[in-house]
């Protein structure tokens, strides 16, 4: 909860690939805290559950874990962006511990 042991130029998902490349590695479920998994309404808005990876078919599983979970599914590409997820896993352990919010809280992706 202190910091990142990778950064920008790779991700611990990527990392995972590298070391067992035929494994089909989705990022997910790390932008939220546990505690919220029984209840993903926040005020009648549903959480998000940003997922990145190569493959497919592991997405779509995954995706369709997320939904049965009651989460609002957002792919956000292939398996480089969980460098930003795993950085916005950061901002949520430091906004819901150390800046106080709570773990009662969720990032949402708006759009137009």
């Amino acid at each position: 909860m202190k910091g990142l042991s990778v950064g920008l130029s790779t991700s611990a998902a990527e990392e995972i690939t590298r070391l067992f490349p035929q494994a089909h590695v989705v990022k997910a479920f790390n932008s939220i805290g546990m505690g919220t998994l029984g209840n993903l309404d926040f005020n009648g808005i549903c959480a998000d559950a940003f997922i990145c990876g190569d493959d497919a078919s592991s997405k779509e599983v995954v995706g369709e874990l997320a939904n049965d979970l009651g989460f609002n599914v957002v792919d956000v590409g292939p398996l480089t962006q969980a460098r930003y997820l795993e950085l916005l896993g950061m901002l949520w352990i430091s906004m819901a511990y150390q800046q106080g919010y709570g773990s009662e809280m969720a990032f949402k992706l708006l759009t137009r």
